[in-house]
């Protein structure tokens, strides 16, 4: 049957990254509410990680940070931090 869809919250505002992640394959949620607690790994615009309460313990889907990076360059981060 394949390989399950990783899920990737991507916060509000990246829509570059969210049409690349759903080109590649990727199932991509908000990062509303407690949306992003299912997610494989969280993509932020930088900065919001302490706002949104991404460091709280417990998290361990990895964070990644957009800000100054093309979406080829979070696909290729996604890749290489996702077992």
């Amino acid at each position: 049957m394949g390989v399950a869809k990783r899920i990737i919250a991507v916060e509000e505002g990246l829509r570059p990254v969210r049409l690349a992640l759903e080109r590649e394959g990727y199932e991509v949620i908000g990062t509303g509410a407690d949306e992003w607690k299912s997610a494989d790994a969280i993509v932020l615009t930088g900065g919001s990680e302490d706002m949104l309460n991404f460091q709280e313990p417990g998290t361990v889907a990895p964070i990644i940070t957009a800000s100054g990076k093309t979406p080829d360059e979070i696909l290729a981060e996604l890749k290489e931090r996702l077992p």
